[in-house]
């Protein structure tokens, strides 16, 4: 999940906070399918990401839960 802070002023100086919103992107439809069918074939599955470790495994558990990410 994204989290934003939201404010609005005239300058950085003058910021009022007005709140935080929450965005949440799942995985695509099919990408459990497409995970399995490319495994099945022999390849080998790398993630690469700039995420935190707990965000990546949560990532490749929503991703590929049938893995055991």
């Amino acid at each position: 999940m994204a989290v934003l802070a939201l404010a609005y002023g005239s300058s950085m100086e003058e910021l009022t906070f007005v709140g935080m919103v929450g965005l949440l992107d799942p995985p695509r439809d099919g990408i459990q399918d497409a995970v399995l069918t490319l495994l099945s074939t022999g390849a080998h599955l790398k993630m690469v990401t700039g995420d935190a470790e707990e965000t990546a495994i949560a990532i490749g558990n929503a991703s590929a839960a049938p893995l055991g990410f």
